[in-house]
C-alpha cells in the first residue's frame, strides 16, 4: 500500500487557508510553530486537521491508509510559495512527506481498518 494522493491545487490551498490560525500574535507564535497537522484520506477526500480546525477537500486520485502528521510551519511554506501546477501530488515514504516539490519530516500513525 502506498500513501500517495493527487489533489487540485486550488482545493488544497483553500484547505490550508482554513487551517491557518485566525490571528497571529507574539504570544501565540510559539504555540503555532509547535502545532501539528494531520492528513487522512477517507472516502475520496483528504481530511487535514490541526488541534483547532479541520478542512476537507476532494481528491482526484489516490490511496492513503493511515494518519500522517507533521509540523504546521512546513505548510506555511506552501502559502508563501504556492504550487504552480493544476494538481498537487502528496506522497509519504521513509518518514518524509512530499507535497509538490517540498520534502519535510513526518510521522505515520497506523489506523485499524473497520
Amino acid at each position: 500500500m502506498t500513501n500517495q494522493i493527487i489533489i487540485l491545487t486550488k482545493d488544497f490551498l483553500k484547505a490550508i487557508e482554513t487551517l491557518m490560525p485566525k490571528k497571529l500574535t507574539r504570544i501565540n507564535k510559539k504555540s503555532n510553530s509547535e502545532l501539528k497537522v494531520f492528513f487522512r484520506f477517507l472516502e475520496n477526500r483528504l481530511e487535514a486537521s490541526t488541534l483547532h480546525s479541520k478542512a476537507v477537500c476532494p481528491v482526484v486520485n489516490g490511496e492513503w491508509n493511515d494518519y500522517v502528521s507533521f509540523q504546521f510551519q512546513f505548510l506555511m511554506t506552501l502559502v508563501k510559495f504556492p504550487p504552480t501546477s493544476e494538481q498537487v501530488k502528496i506522497l509519504y515514504a521513509d518518514k518524509k512527506i512530499k507535497i509538490d516539490t517540498l520534502i519535510f519530516p513526518a510521522s505515520l500513525t497506523k489506523t485499524k481498518r473497520f
